[in-house]
C-alpha cells in the first residue's frame, strides 16, 4: 500500500496530462481522490473499533473492580486478565497507528491538493464582499480542505470536489466572521 501511495502521491494533482485529454485526467482524480478516501475511511475505522475495545475491557474492569470487596481472589485473577488484555489491545492500537499513520497522512495530503484550485475559487469569490486579505481566505479554505479530507466517506457515492466545497466554504464563512468580530471590538479610551 505504501509503494502505490507513494506513486500515486508523486503525480501531480491540478495538471492536465501533456496530451490533453482531460476525460482521462479528470477520472484518474476521481480515482485516486476514492482510494486516498478509502485509505482514511479505513485508518478512522479501525482506530475507532480498536479505541472501543479498550473502553469496553475497562468498563469490564471497573465491574470486576466493585466485585473484589466480596471475592478478592477471584477479581484479582479476572483483574490480572482484563488488564493483559487492556494491554494487548493499546498495543494493537498503538501498532496500527504507527504502520498505517505514513499512508493516512499521504492519502489526506493527496486529497487535499487535489483540492486546491477549489479553495483559490471560493476565495476569490469571497474576497470580493469580504474585507479579508485574499491570501487568508485561502488560509481559511485550506483548513476546511484539511476537514473534508478527513471526514470525505466514498462509500456515499459523493465526488470529493462536492464534498469539499461545502468544508472549505463553512471555514472561509468562519474565518471571515472572526475577522469581523476583531474588527467591531473598540478599544476603550
Amino acid at each position: 500500500l505504501d509503494d502505490y501511495l507513494q506513486d500515486v502521491v508523486n503525480v501531480p494533482f491540478a495538471v492536465v496530462p501533456s496530451n490533453g485529454n482531460k476525460k482521462d485526467f479528470a477520472r484518474e482524480r476521481t480515482r485516486r481522490n476514492y482510494e486516498f478516501g478509502r485509505v482514511i475511511q479505513e485508518y478512522h475505522s479501525t482506530t475507532r473499533r480498536l479505541s472501543v475495545e479498550i473502553e469496553r475491557l475497562k468498563g469490564e474492569l471497573n465491574d470486576v473492580l466493585e466485585i473484589r470487596a466480596n471475592r478478592y481472589y477471584l477479581c484479582s485473577e479476572l483483574m490480572r486478565i482484563y488488564e493483559g488484555q487492556i494491554r494487548e489491545t493499546k498495543k494493537v492500537l498503538e501498532r496500527h497507528r504507527t504502520e498505517n499513520h505514513s499512508a493516512y497522512v499521504k492519502a489526506k495530503q493527496g486529497l487535499t491538493e487535489s483540492i486546491l484550485p477549489l479553495v483559490i475559487y471560493w476565495a476569490k469569490r469571497y474576497a470580493e464582499t469580504s474585507s479579508t486579505h485574499f491570501l487568508d481566505l485561502v488560509g481559511y479554505g485550506n483548513l476546511g480542505a484539511m476537514r473534508a479530507a478527513d471526514k470525505f466517506e466514498p462509500e456515499r457515492g459523493y465526488q470529493f470536489s462536492t464534498y469539499a466545497s461545502w468544508w472549505i466554504r463553512q471555514a472561509i464563512s468562519r474565518g471571515i466572521a472572526c475577522e469581523e468580530a476583531k474588527s467591531d471590538l473598540s478599544v476603550p479610551h
